[in-house]
């Protein structure tokens, strides 16, 4: 069987720089704030689209 090298393991956590940490968290707000804006303008999507229905609902 094959030797395991002995070096040392990195705390991904510890080794991290903050500027690192800073830039992936701006991006993570980026994504999220983007994900918001989607998600209100489905919803009002849906709010022109229900009263458009309950529109013709009422010709009928």
């Amino acid at each position: 069987m094959g030797t395991q090298g002995t070096g040392r393991k990195r705390n991904p956590i510890k080794d991290r720089s903050t500027a690192e940490d800073d830039t992936l968290n701006l991006i993570a707000r980026e994504a999220e704030a983007r994900l918001a804006l989607k998600r209100a303008a489905r919803a009002e999507a849906r709010e022109i689209r229900m009263k458009e229905l309950e529109r013709q609902q009422e010709e009928v």
